[in-house]
């Protein structure tokens, strides 16, 4: 196993790492996506509770607030998810060319190791061809 190989595994296994690292952020988007969805459901229900009750009434106004500050808290999770995703996708990238470069060289390596081994064997044929050639000649003369 050639150096350049160990290379390869290191920046597939740097690839992999990276990629399982995108799905949780992902997910964190998602999370934070779902939350907020959450909340909105749990704002209108409140709001329908609120209207059916004067009672109710009294305690939204409170419910309200907490439920504004709690929407501000999420959507900055949701940036900051948003954010810290774009981050490992361009780690994605990175470890993606690294990768990428390192397969290339090894595929003109072996290019050129197949071209080498194409132009030994083509010399051997020659050398076979020149000595038939000389045994025809020296069975001719």
């Amino acid at each position: 196993m050639s150096k350049l190989d160990s290379l390869i595994r290191l920046h597939e296994r740097t690839l992999d790492e990276a990629r399982r690292e995108l799905g949780r952020a992902e997910a964190a988007v998602a999370s934070a996506a779902a939350a907020i969805d959450a909340l909105e459901a749990e704002i209108k229900a409140e709001q329908a509770a609120a209207g059916a009750d004067l009672t109710g009434q009294f305690g939204y106004a409170n419910y309200a607030r907490q439920a504004i500050a709690r929407r501000a808290e999420l959507h900055a999770a949701h940036q900051q998810a948003e954010v810290a995703r774009e981050q490992v996708r361009e780690k994605v990238a990175v470890a993606f060319a690294e990768l990428k470069k390192f397969e290339i060289t090894a595929e003109r390596r072996a290019a050129l190791a197949q071209q080498e081994e194409n132009r030994r064997l083509q010399g051997e044929l020659d050398e076979i061809a020149q000595q038939q050639d000389r045994q025809k000649q020296a069975r001719g003369a």
